[in-house]
């Protein structure tokens, strides 16, 4: 199986896990909030499990998902790279097999925003990372190109079209796959 096989069955399983979250971890309930308050770690641990239950069924053992990986320190990233992608698909102890990075975003903060298109471009262009996945929960897809269309920041295409968003509004909602490139051009439409 070459890697884009195997790139597109993990995004299966990250989507068929994403479908499968709960609506009790888009919003956490507190003894402050009845309605509940955004802990992306929460969703995202569950996410985890999620996908891991399901590799592990479609017996796919080769790669490992692992979350925010702290790139502090090294040796084959720039100083100026050190992130903490949400999730990385990946042979470890090798640059070679890169699959697929993730990030997770359950507010759409710009500050958080920037920072995980940064961090999506950067693995994808420079650490050869086959795939960029920006998974938004809590928007529709409309909902969140209206929200960038506030962004000032743009970035290179060179890479748009290796960089998804999927994205949920809640649990029962249908979910929406886009390339970044015609994200992008939705947003730039909204901002006209």
């Amino acid at each position: 199986m070459n890697n884009q096989d195997t790139i597109n069955k993990f995004e299966k399983i990250i989507i068929n896990a994403f479908n499968s979250v709960p609506q009790d971890y888009y919003k956490l309930k507190t003894a402050c909030s009845s309605e509940g308050i955004v802990r992306e770690r929460v969703f995202c641990y569950e996410l985890y499990h999620r996908i891991r239950c399901l590799q592990k069924i479609e017996q796919l053992p080769d790669f490992n998902i692992h979350g925010e990986i702290d790139k502090r320190g090294y040796a084959l990233f720039d100083k100026d790279d050190w992130r903490n992608p949400d999730f990385v698909f990946h042979k470890p102890g090798s640059m070679d097999e890169n699959l697929i990075v993730i990030e997770v975003k359950g507010n759409l903060d710009h500050g958080g925003v920037i920072k995980d298109w940064q961090t999506l471009y950067k693995f994808c262009d420079t650490y050869h990372y086959g795939v960029g996945l920006w998974l938004v929960y809590n928007y529709t897809y409309t909902e969140i190109v209206k929200e960038l269309s506030k962004i000032e920041q743009r970035f290179e295409e060179k890479t748009a079209d290796q960089i998804k968003l999927i994205c949920k509004k809640s649990a029962d909602s249908k979910l929406d796959i886009i390339s970044f490139s015609e994200l992008f051009s939705d947003v730039l439409v909204k901002m006209k």
